[in-house]
């Protein structure tokens, strides 16, 4: 028995971009996975316990990622604001 409740990410399924949305995807994933590893039976099993380590990285990885981003896009917007702050202002 398979679940077959994820659809595949495409940028038509993709309904945002926000930080901890592929996280939140992979962790769905996982727990399916999960499932049908355990009802599929031991090798299943072994093969996944090989896996699973590698999704929990990937995890780590995109939400450190992600707040890099945020941090970077903050510093710039930051930057922009003093620009056109300093543009606006009379000579």
């Amino acid at each position: 028995m398979t679940l077959q409740t994820t659809k595949p990410v495409t940028a038509k399924t993709t309904p945002s971009r926000k930080p901890g949305y592929f996280t939140g995807r992979l962790e769905r994933l996982r727990d399916e996975i999960r499932l049908d590893a355990h009802l599929a039976g031991m090798d299943a099993m072994d093969r996944w316990r090989e896996i699973e380590p590698r999704l929990f990285q990937a995890e780590r990885l995109a939400e450190h990622l992600a707040e890099i981003s945020f941090n970077a896009v903050g510093r710039i917007a930051t930057e922009v604001k003093r620009y056109r702050d300093q543009q606006r202002r009379p000579r």
